[in-house]
Parts: C-alpha cells; sequence; structure tokens
C-alpha cells in the first residue's frame, strides 16, 4: 500500500465526491502534478492523475464517487459506524489497480477532468495529440491555441483550423438560442461540434433546453445523445435547463425519456428537481451568451508558407 491511500483502500481523490465543491477539489488535486510517466513505468502512485485508476475495497474509482456522490456519503457513515467497535488488528484488503495495460474505467462526465494548462497544451502540440487539441476546443477554450505553433505539418494545419471551428462553434449556438434549424442542419458536421462548449460550459443543448425549443432539443439529441450528460461549470447538464424552461415540462420529460439523470447532483448538490420549484436559483443570463470566435472570418493563414499568424480577436458575447 502506497503512502496516499487511507482507509478502506481509498485515496484523497476518492473523497472530493464529498466535499462541498467537489470539481474544485478534484481539479486542485489533478493540477497539483504535472508529471505522470511513473505510474506507467513502475506501477506505483506518484501523483493525483494516477490515483483516478485506483479502486477502493469496495471496486469503486474515484470517478464511481464523482458520478455518483451519494455512495462515498453512505460509505462514510458505515465506515464510522464499524470503526466505533474497534478493529485495530484487522489486516485491510489493498485495493485493486488496474494493470498498464488493461482498460481503464470511464471517468465522471464531469467537467474539468482535463487539465488544460499552458504546460500541457504544448506538451500536446509537441506530442501530435490531436485528440487531445481538439478537445480543448469542444471545451470551449479554443482562444487558448489561437497563438501556438508547431513545425508538424499535421498540428499546424490543425491549428490554422482552429478558428473556423471557433466560429462554427459559435454560429452552433446562435442558432440553438435562436431556434434557427436550418442552420443547425447545416453547421453540425461532425455531430461532436454539438458537444462544443462556451466558457461557462454550456453546450447548445442547454441553450435550446432552457428556453423551451423543443424542436432543436430532438435534433440535437438525435444527432448526437451524448450532448444530453454534457455538464457546464457547475455539473449541471441540459435537464437543469429545461427544470426552469417555460414550455410546460415538455423539453424536462423529453430529457428524461432520453437518458437524463434525475439524481444528478450539482455542485451544490442539488438536482435539476430543485429547480423546477425554485427556478430563481439558476442564473439564465448565461443561456444567451455565445463562445468567443475571432472576428468576421478574420482566420490563419490556410495556405500560405505554413507559419501562423494571430488573428484578430473579439470576446464573442
Amino acid at each position: 500500500m502506497t503512502s496516499t491511500e487511507i482507509r478502506d483502500g481509498r485515496t484523497p481523490l476518492h473523497y472530493c465526491a464529498a466535499s462541498k465543491f467537489p470539481d474544485d477539489m478534484y481539479n486542485i488535486l489533478c493540477e497539483s502534478v504535472a508529471d505522470t510517466q511513473d505510474f506507467r513505468r513502475t506501477g506505483t502512485i506518484t501523483s493525483p492523475f494516477d490515483m483516478e485508476e485506483v479502486e477502493d475495497n469496495k471496486g469503486r474509482t474515484a470517478a464511481d464517487y464523482m458520478s455518483n456522490p451519494s455512495a462515498i456519503s453512505v460509505v462514510n457513515r458505515l465506515a464510522t459506524k464499524k470503526g466505533s467497535g474497534g478493529s485495530k488488528g484487522k489486516r485491510r484488503t489493498p485495493p485493486k489497480r488496474n494493470s498498464p495495460g488493461s482498460k481503464s474505467r470511464t471517468p465522471p462526465k464531469r467537467d474539468g477532468m482535463m487539465n488544460i494548462t499552458g504546460a500541457n497544451i504544448r506538451i500536446w502540440i509537441h506530442d501530435q495529440d490531436l485528440p487531445k487539441l481538439e478537445k480543448i476546443v469542444w471545451e470551449g477554450q479554443g482562444d487558448r491555441l489561437l497563438k501556438e505553433t508547431s513545425n508538424h505539418a499535421k498540428v499546424r494545419q490543425f491549428l490554422n483550423l482552429v478558428p473556423r471551428m471557433m466560429t462554427k462553434i459559435k454560429e452552433i449556438h446562435n442558432a440553438a438560442i435562436n431556434a434557427d434549424l436550418d442552420t443547425l442542419d447545416a453547421k453540425s458536421d461532425p455531430p461532436d461540434i454539438l458537444t462544443a462548449k462556451d466558457h461557462n460550459g454550456l453546450n447548445p443543448l442547454h441553450k435550446a433546453s432552457a428556453l423551451g425549443h423543443k424542436e432543436i432539443v430532438e435534433f440535437i439529441v438525435q444527432k448526437n445523445q451524448s450532448t444530453v450528460f454534457g455538464q457546464d461549470n457547475k455539473g449541471r447538464t441540459p435537464l437543469y435547463y429545461a427544470a426552469v424552461a417555460k414550455d410546460g415540462g415538455e423539453v424536462y420529460e423529453y430529457l428524461l425519456n432520453n437518458g437524463s439523470d434525475p439524481v444528478h447532483n450539482d455542485q451544490y448538490r442539488k438536482t435539476a428537481d430543485h429547480y423546477r420549484w425554485k427556478p430563481n436559483d439558476l442564473d439564465l443570463s448565461v443561456v444567451h451568451e455565445t463562445p468567443a470566435a475571432p472576428r468576421d472570418g478574420n482566420y490563419l493563414d490556410l495556405v500560405g508558407n505554413g507559419r501562423s499568424r494571430a488573428p484578430s480577436r473579439s470576446n464573442g458575447r
């Protein structure tokens, strides 16, 4: 057992789900260490990132508790109750670990799981990790790539496309807000772009749901159902925004019938149903904000000599 493991085989990362601000605590631990290679080489846990793979004695990872925070609360109460009787002589079974070559569990669908820092961006550019670079854009932080350059042709080509991606994302968000189905249909290829967020973490489905645009909601869900599980910066899915829509609950019921989790908790430990009865607890001003994008199609040079030029910017709000 390593020094990072504590009672019942749980690491500090397991307990983030029980904190008042689980996402913030999870990110603080993850951001505290940059090097994650030791686990792959030695099989020992040396960073919070490696702790994500540790299972406690109940076979649960930190990711499991993040996606079901009530479980850690129950476990804590049981642990306290059992401990009151005293069991000093008992040895605890160490947690199971995934071997470096085995499949890892699906991480919780929480925002901020991707540690987007300047250092990591440069690493991903150096490693030509296009999926991670694309994820930065989907997470609403494409502006962090606008001044980056690369000697690798395929990375340089991707970086040159970022302004167009940002502009397209902005157009999709505007279409969702304005119930413009024709534009949404024309721009939603590939379907992954429908998961793209603004700086508040809202995807187009969040906004269409809040505004009660059922036809838009149906189109987005049918095109890419994973949008249902998208979470904003406060851990709220589109169901939360549908809860305050003035549409008689139609969008809310539709999302429930298409996979939305009614018992999911946001960072304030509230379910979507809470906001149905207290809609003023949800700030709807964010619904009309759109993602940032370079102004008026001033994209980077896509042909030229392959060297990047910084485009004009606007806040896009």
